[in-house]
């Protein structure tokens, strides 16, 4: 049995870790292993990713796995870079937080330090506080493109697909999860509804281009074709599925019509230093939209995409080359916004209740920020993220809802680094830097606030 000296962990430390560590006669001498200690950790905020077949590189299902790659895992864990939670504390509380606390990177640490002890006699398991992520309960329905479809990016490609929706009565979208075939070549997928009166002008666009199930080619940017689709869900990197908070949901009208929409791109990889693929690595793509379904909810809410329209419209948003840090920002209103943007915006009413947040950038974004700035100028903090990475869009759900009134505005503000040394390696060679704006492409770029909203209830 080997003892570990930690004379850096404090009193606090130790009542963090609810004094279930086996101590020597020394308070300063504390014992940590795999069985009790580390593996609680590992399965609550690792494995999700960690698994045979999952998102991430390696397993850490085994005791044999975390301690192969231990030194490996322990110089993400000192960086940052994992978990990849990287939504700060500091700012507010959200729902599923899997980052690890002082007390746990102290421990993991520690184990590695002392020799990766297996097991103790007579030791308790480091208890996690019970979890509280909203993960995706059950699925009612799952809905995809008639035919499997050949990408061809060269080296992006952005194409729409027209699907029924099924129901022919009012229906309420509580939860959802994107999963493309193949997440190695999708760089996102975004998700909208149109009213039954545009099923025929998107059954129109289809057929016009190629076959009626191959869909047509769309815009990221410019929508999917007409300003009456909503946007009601969609797939990121590092993003899954999730409900919506106190039984809130979208509401979808009889005979609607969704169009998928899927930005395919031949760099996309999980690294952060794409590599290109070849023309015959790519793979036929049948993306899945998985959703919850109920009749009824006791909150209606909307999906909203939150930016400054001019990036958009007017290239507003200058990234110069061999720039190592840029920055641009904007606030308006929360239900003004999506109308210039071309999106309806179907909460009435004077007060809204912003319930998550997702942000999207591209290879090059670095930081992320969100506040509320009120009337009189005071300011709540909605999301805080300085090491944002395209790899990891997490959705960050609000464990206490933040009500916003017309007369407030919603702040965003978006950092990238354009450095040559910030570059995607394609086929073995960094690319080099070039001036970049908003745009559609992998290598331009975009400041997303996605926001799930609700109508606000006293």
């Amino acid at each position: 049995m080997k003892i570990i000296r930690l004379i850096v962990l404090s009193s606090s430390c130790l009542l963090i870790l609810s004094c279930e560590l086996i101590q020597s006669s020394s308070s300063s001498e504390i014992i940590y292993s795999y069985d009790q200690h580390i593996k609680p950790i590992i399965d609550r905020k690792c494995v999700s990713c960690h698994a045979p077949g999952g998102s991430a590189p390696f397993a850490l299902t085994t005791f044999e796995n975390v301690t192969r790659h231990a030194k490996a895992s322990l110089a993400a864990i000192e960086s940052g870079r994992m978990p990849p939670w990287a939504a700060k504390r500091s700012c507010r509380e959200y729902y599923g937080d899997f980052s690890l606390t002082n007390a746990e990177k102290d421990m993991f640490i520690a184990w590695i330090a002392n020799g990766m002890e297996r097991s103790l006699a007579n030791a308790s398991p480091y208890e996690l506080p019970p979890p509280d992520a909203l993960n995706l309960s059950r699925i009612d329905l799952v809905l995809k493109n008639s035919e499997v479809y050949q990408p061809t990016p060269k080296p992006d490609e952005t194409r729409c697909f027209v699907i029924d929706w099924p129901y022919q009565d009012p229906k309420y979208i509580v939860g959802n999860e994107v999963m493309p075939s193949d997440t190695r070549l999708v760089h996102h997928s975004s998700v909208y509804i149109a009213p039954a009166v545009d099923r025929d002008f998107y059954r129109a666009k289809d057929a016009s281009n190629g076959t009626p199930t191959d869909g047509y080619p769309c815009s990221a940017t410019m929508g999917v074709g007409k300003s009456s689709a909503r946007w009601i869900g969609g797939w990121l990197p590092g993003l899954t599925g999730f409900e919506f908070p106190l039984n809130a949901g979208m509401l979808i009208e009889p005979n609607a019509v969704v169009i998928l929409q899927v930005h395919y791109n031949k760099q996309t990889n999980h690294a952060h230093l794409h590599t290109s693929a070849l023309k015959s690595d790519i793979s036929p793509d049948h993306t899945e939209i998985r959703l919850k379904i109920a009749d009824q909810v006791d909150l209606l809410g909307t999906l909203v995409t939150f930016t400054n329209p001019d990036w958009m419209v007017e290239k507003e948003m200058d990234i110069p080359a061999n720039e190592s840090y840029v920055a641009h920002e904007f606030a308006g209103r929360i239900d003004y916004i999506p109308k210039l943007i071309g999106q309806t915006f179907p909460l009435g009413g004077n007060d809204f209740d912003i319930q998550s947040i997702n942000m999207h950038g591209h290879a090059l974004m670095t930081a992320a920020h969100m506040k509320v700035i009120r009337e009189d100028q005071s300011e709540e903090c909605l999301l805080d993220i300085d090491r944002f990475t395209s790899d990891w869009q997490l959705n960050y759900m609000f464990k206490q809802p933040v009500k916003v009134t017309t007369k407030d505005q919603v702040y965003i503000q978006c950092a990238w680094n354009n450095s040559p040394e910030n570059q995607m390696i394609v086929d073995g060679i960094r690319l080099p830097s070039i001036d970049v704006n908003w745009g559609d492409g992998a290598r331009e770029e975009m400041c997303f606030g996605l926001m799930f909203v609700t109508e606000h209830k006293n």
